[in-house]
């Protein structure tokens, strides 16, 4: 998977959003998020955001752990 940024100004008072495009080069991996979406309604890029978030979200629960900070230090 690789990823480039690209930034894009928001609308009216809207902060700008950075834009990502995600290449998935496992087939397996493009084949099950495509059937996740179909399956739950949701956009191909909503469940790859929500992936990406808890991916950053477990990395940061683990920095905690190890440091020996439990819950929302």
């Amino acid at each position: 998977m690789s990823m480039g940024p690209s930034t894009q100004n928001g609308a009216g008072n809207r902060p700008p959003k950075e834009l990502f495009a995600v290449y998935l080069t496992n087939g397996m991996l493009y084949d099950k998020l495509n059937r996740l979406a179909a399956e739950y309604s949701l956009p191909v890029e909503a469940l790859t955001e929500l992936a990406v978030k808890r991916l950053v979200d477990d990395v940061e629960l683990y920095r905690a752990l190890r440091r020996g900070r439990i819950g929302g230090d």
